[in-house]
């Protein structure tokens, strides 16, 4: 949960490879930000989309690294928002959970 976030799919997709014997908790973790990771072509999905609009992709690897305090524009919060990638809390836009926050601090390294 804590690397998800509870985001439901994400969840969905590690507990049915789990169960169905595909992959073990640990492996799931240690692979999850890698192209062996089950969740490659959803991070795929959403760098494709950040990659198109450069400002939405230097925003988030701001935010990945840990600027929660960036300004942005009310436009550029919204498509983070409603990508999924961010949350909003207070007046502060943090990634929405550990595994968007490891992956694209990794795309800015």
């Amino acid at each position: 949960m804590g690397v998800l976030g509870g985001h439901p799919y994400l969840i969905r997709l590690a507990m049915y490879r789990i169960a169905v014997q595909e992959t073990n908790l640990d492996e799931l973790l240690q692979k999850a930000t890698t192209a062996e990771s089950i969740y490659n072509n959803h991070l795929l999905r959403l760098e494709n989309v950040l990659q198109r609009q450069p400002e939405l992709k230097q925003a988030m690897q701001e935010i990945a690294g840990g600027n929660y305090s960036i300004p942005l524009t009310k436009e550029v919060r919204f498509k983070l928002y409603s990508l999924g990638v961010v949350k909003l809390e207070d007046d502060q836009v943090i990634p929405r959970c550990r595994l968007y926050e490891k992956y694209f601090l990794q795309k800015s390294e």
